[in-house]
């Protein structure tokens, strides 16, 4: 995304990253102080901009989402909607794991309200 967005001609000064961050939310913990009084793209794939927004949210950052990966198999042939296929398997696992996550992040919230 570094890169595309290099590409783009977004100026490298302008580009947050942190390649020590190990999943979103610490992510978002690191970068807050960088971040919370700017405007801010959240880049990333549109399965991820829920829990991902949220995570940023909840460190004050307001982000503008600018969502990528988006998956159409409507636009299939109607009689190849419903042949199992690896994109098909990728994209429901990717699904798996950001509902997984999500709860995941509502139990630690009930148990802690101060975390993520």
């Amino acid at each position: 995304m570094y890169q595309t967005a290099l590409s783009l001609g977004i100026n490298k000064s302008r580009i947050f990253q942190n390649p020590k961050a190990m999943d979103t939310g610490e992510e978002a913990k690191l970068l807050a102080s960088k971040l919370v009084d700017f405007k801010v793209a959240l880049v990333t794939s549109v399965l991820h901009m829920p829990r991902a927004k949220d995570l940023f949210n909840a460190q004050g950052i307001e982000v503008i989402t600018a969502a990528t990966d988006y998956h159409n198999f409507a636009a299939l042939p109607w009689s190849k909607q419903f042949i199992p296929n690896a994109q098909a398997l990728l994209v429901v696992t990717q699904y798996s794991h950001e509902a997984i996550g999500s709860i995941w992040i509502d139990i630690r919230r009930w148990i802690n309200p101060e975390a993520l």
